[in-house]
């Protein structure tokens, strides 16, 4: 069970990071190289930090919705999202 959820959380965030970075560009939320503090060359879009807070909220609505989370045993199933 654990494999399936890392291989279904790997694939979420791959699919997410890949649509959001095509998002993000073409909405210009990027961040821009200035030669002075950022040494990479090309726009790197600001889409790191969502993907991660979309995959987190998905995988806790699922493990809500199928385990009874409460904050006793919430300390249990939190080593799936690490």
């Amino acid at each position: 069970m654990i494999f399936n959820l890392f291989l279904i959380s790997a694939t979420l965030s791959i699919f997410f990071f890949i649509i959001s970075s095509f998002l993000f560009e073409k909405a210009q939320i990027v961040d821009k190289p200035d030669n002075k503090l950022k040494k990479h060359k090309k726009n790197v879009p600001y889409n790191g930090g969502c993907v991660l807070f979309l995959i987190f909220s998905i995988f806790f609505l699922y493990f809500e919705k199928n385990f009874d989370l409460n904050f006793s045993n919430l300390q249990k199933y939190i080593f799936y999202f690490v």
